[in-house]
């Protein structure tokens, strides 16, 4: 491989290589590879990104690729609808869509470390705590339930942290999607270079990754 060329990802992977693929690419093959008509190319399949921002993790082919519908609770963010990603089954119809793209808002940790200028994209001031999360992770399951097509799937974005000095993050996802939906598969995405915010606790590792988490209807 030259040095001009990008890395590929071709076949499974339970890690992905920071260092090598953008996440950008790991999400579109995450996407791509997950997608629940992949071996049907006629169909395009319709994506929700219930949490959108600044489309930061999108790649502009796979946009052209898929029908995507967008969604921030930020009224300042351009999006489809500007709506709380628990209540948007108010608004749309039932069963729309084949995959759902859920990026949970950053729990508002104390001695955070980075700046404000990463609040627009991070929302660390909308999740005051750990029960509030809980609750806009359980709310949301339900609505995403009714809004995802039989055979679809939600992609959850998931990073670790400490919270209280207990370790929170995956695990807790799978606890409060379980009524709905259940753990079908998980990639890791490996950033390296650690976030602060989620490393401020003494004799702890540094959390240098992230998750691509899949989940199935139940």
């Amino acid at each position: 491989m030259s040095n001009n060329q990008k890395p590929i990802i071709n076949h499974p992977l339970s890690v992905i290589d920071g260092r090598r693929i953008k996440i950008k690419q790991a999400f579109s093959w995450v996407l791509n590879y997950y997608n629940p008509h992949k071996k049907i190319p006629e169909i395009i399949p319709r994506v929700l990104d219930s949490t959108c921002s600044e489309m930061i993790i999108w790649n502009n082919k796979d946009l052209d690729m898929f029908e995507v519908t967008t969604n921030d609770i930020n009224p300042e963010i351009k999006a489809d609808y500007n709506y709380c990603c628990s209540e948007l089954h108010n608004y749309i119809e039932p069963e729309s869509f084949d995959v759902i793209m859920y990026d949970p808002p950053y729990v508002d940790l104390k001695n955070r470390k980075d700046s404000e200028k990463y609040e627009r994209v991070f929302n660390y001031k909308l999740m005051k705590n750990i029960k509030q999360l809980q609750k806009l992770t359980e709310d949301s399951a339900l609505c995403f339930y009714k809004l995802l097509k039989k055979g679809g799937i939600i992609i959850a974005k998931i990073t670790d942290f400490h919270y209280n000095t207990i370790l929170r993050g995956s695990h807790d996802y799978v606890n409060w999607f379980s009524k709905y939906f259940y753990l079908f598969d998980k990639v890791v995405y490996r950033f390296y270079k650690s976030i602060p915010n989620l490393n401020f606790y003494n004799k702890r590792a540094a959390i240098t990754h992230s998750y691509f988490m899949i989940f199935n209807k139940r």
